[in-house]
């Protein structure tokens, strides 16, 4: 299938295109926050907690595809030379922890599309390597990247991911959980009223988290991290400084706290967070996990299950304003996602090395 002569791909920069951006994304309710403009400018070229992108060695490569003047897809690309001295393509988001990653399109995406955005890289780097990771199964890049590079089921992989399905009500939520589940959220409670403990569930939507409530989430989040890489002692006390301004200033913490349609919830018990969520609201209804920390000083009660429990709660009693169907509980297969109800789910991950068969579509 051969593109359009009345289309046109041209190398722009992200910022020139924010109105475009923006009006393709709000027609599709498809993509995830993490394709929004706010989220891809804010996220930059690329960002690990050990290197930012100057370290990553990467470059800005953004296209327009437009048709008769009129924009259909925009595709955010960040590439780098290889040990090889190729280039690798990769899409923008790539090095963050974002859940999904995708071109930015809107009702007249499609294959034709797809290909003139290809060939257009093939044309600028001969020798690239393509690295599509994270995209959500129900995008219809898909099947365009499987078409265009002719991949068998053998040539790409998935990786598991988890959402809870919200039902009409909360009893027929904890009817479907296991006995031995239910049993746990019934101890759990039992403890806190058995010790004079009360609890309480506070989210805060479409980002408008006090900053008092955001520096205890983060302290939270820094102290979870300080365990997972066994840091203790007089090391903890030398680098947790370090760490909250390091995750203070990481830019998937700004991007959770003020793009729009973040959420922030977090359970209080006996007055002090025991657990907390970060996320994002997507189009598609779902509500999305980016960041979940849990105070272990307060095991005794499970703070994890019962934030999970408490969220839901609240998510199916206020389905009419907030319109949330899915908790998704993100990238993972954790025992403890399907213990409290969620279903599997796919992204997909497609590595494309350089071969002149695999080329053309």
């Amino acid at each position: 299938m051969k593109s359009r002569k009345t289309m046109k791909v041209e190398q722009k920069k992200i910022h020139s295109l924010e109105v475009i951006w923006k009006k393709l994304y709000a027609s599709n309710p498809e993509l995830s926050p993490y394709q929004s403009f706010e989220f891809q400018s804010i996220i930059g070229k690329g960002w690990t907690d050990k290197r930012p992108w100057i370290g990553l060695q990467l470059m800005e490569f953004t296209l327009l595809v437009t048709d008769n003047e009129i924009p259909i897809a925009i595709a955010p690309f960040v590439i780098k030379k290889n040990r090889d001295k190729n280039i690798d393509v990769y899409l923008r988001g790539a090095f963050s922890s974002a859940a999904h990653l995708d071109f930015i399109y809107g009702e007249l995406w499609s294959f034709c599309v797809f290909k003139a955005i290809i060939d257009y890289v093939n044309s600028m780097h001969p020798s690239c390597n393509f690295h599509f990771g994270r995209v959500f199964e129900k995008s219809l890049t898909n099947a365009y990247i499987k078409t265009y590079f002719s991949l068998t089921e053998q040539e790409y992989s998935s990786e598991k991911c988890a959402a809870i399905l919200l039902p009409s009500n909360f009893d027929d939520y904890i009817g479907k959980l296991g006995k031995k589940t239910r049993q746990n959220i019934r101890t759990s409670y039992n403890r806190l009223e058995r010790d004079g403990f009360k609890h309480k569930l506070v989210t805060y939507y479409n980002s408008n988290i006090p900053t008092g409530q955001y520096v205890k989430m983060l302290m939270l989040y820094t102290t979870l991290l300080e365990r997972k890489n066994n840091i203790s002692g007089f090391f903890r006390l030398l680098l947790k400084p370090f760490i909250f301004v390091g995750k203070h200033f990481n830019p998937m913490s700004k991007a959770l706290r003020t793009i729009p349609r973040g959420f922030h919830s977090l359970l209080y018990i006996n007055g002090k967070i025991a657990a907390c969520f970060w996320g994002l609201m997507c189009n598609d209804r779902r509500l999305i996990l980016s960041r979940f920390s849990v105070d272990h000083k307060f095991g005794w009660y499970s703070p994890g299950g019962m934030m999970i429990v408490e969220l839901v709660k609240e998510l199916i009693e206020k389905h009419d304003i907030l319109r949330i169907d899915q908790l998704d509980l993100a990238r993972g297969t954790e025992n403890y996602k399907f213990v409290y109800g969620a279903v599997e789910y796919l992204n997909y991950h497609y590595n494309i090395e350089h071969n002149s068969k695999r080329f053309g579509g």
